[in-house]
């Protein structure tokens, strides 16, 4: 009896825009919920500040990981859906990201670096969200 025949990717599993969509998404929400609960945490504990002297250093790292995790998923999911304006879209909020996570030496305070993060991880977030679904879209079409 012969076997049907089963449509395979060319596209090796490791590359597929879904899991570095979502790789992309969960980095995104970690750095936004970190963005977002990190002046609480640090209002209820005053002496955490004094024992986390890398903290810009932490930042620059989760904006590198954000950034290059994001590039990846946008370029995969561009060769995909070929939709430009949305790679436009996720190179603001990398840029934002970037900007925070390195910013924070030239940027009025730490709440611009905060509130510039924080923008571009919802940008970011939104934009993998977009991308796996026209990514998804792209596969039911094929």
């Amino acid at each position: 009896m012969e076997q049907p025949h089963v449509h395979t990717s060319t596209t090796p599993p490791v590359l597929t825009p879904s899991r570095w969509d979502f790789v992309g998404i969960t980095a995104s929400l970690l750095c936004l919920l970190h963005c977002l609960a990190m002046p609480f945490v640090l209002l209820a504990f005053p002496v955490i500040e004094r024992l986390i002297p890398a903290e810009h250093e932490v930042h620059m790292a989760l904006g590198v990981l954000v950034g290059a995790t994001g590039l990846v998923a946008f370029l995969i999911g561009y060769r995909e859906h070929r939709r430009l304006p949305l790679f436009a879209v996720a190179v603001v909020g990398v840029t934002a990201i970037l900007v925070g996570s390195f910013g924070h030496e030239t940027l009025p305070s730490h709440s611009w670096a905060e509130a510039i993060t924080v923008f571009g991880s919802v940008v970011l977030v939104t934009a993998h969200l977009i991308n796996l679904r026209l990514c998804q879209q792209c596969r039911h079409t094929h």
